[in-house]
């Protein structure tokens, strides 16, 4: 089984954590929590739910294309918010993007993000058949060991 570190050159890593991997052989594409960052990591929404979900599934996009996939292959989306009043504005934001059939969906709410000014953070699985390229060229994909861990 392989394991392809997913890095997009355009979107900035704002802790310590990869923002996606492409396991086995080249079906899975599992993303961190993305958020609505621009490409300084400055916050873009601030108290606007529909902006901020716009904004972290551009993000979204951006790191799918970096390992190869679109939002045509997530196949479950996790949603946290902070405040479950937007759930309607996110899901108007989701239903502009995903098309039938939908991915599977979790939404929770939950207390904070790590900035204040986070409403939300999105992560997804996204299926991607073993024939299209692992690598894209639009991100900074690093191989790690077939096993697992990189030292």
């Amino acid at each position: 089984m392989t394991k392809i570190a997913i890095q997009p050159k355009d979107l900035p890593v704002l802790g310590i954590y990869t923002p996606a991997f492409r396991v086995g052989n080249g079906d899975l594409i599992v993303t961190a929590g993305v958020v609505s960052v621009d490409s300084e990591g400055r916050t873009v929404g601030v108290g606007d739910a529909a902006a901020q979900a716009r904004q972290a599934i551009s993000n979204l996009k951006t790191v799918l294309a970096a390992g190869g996939a679109s939002l045509d292959d997530v196949i479950h989306l996790r949603v946290f918010s902070t405040d479950m009043r937007n759930r309607d504005a996110i899901n108007k934001e989701r239903k502009r993007v995903f098309k039938d059939p939908l991915p599977a969906s979790t939404h929770v709410q939950i207390s904070r993000l790590v900035r204040e000014d986070w409403l939300l953070e999105i992560e997804a699985t996204a299926f991607v058949p073993a024939s299209r390229p692992k690598e894209a060229s639009a991100g900074r994909n690093k191989r790690s060991a077939p096993s697992g861990r990189r030292s």
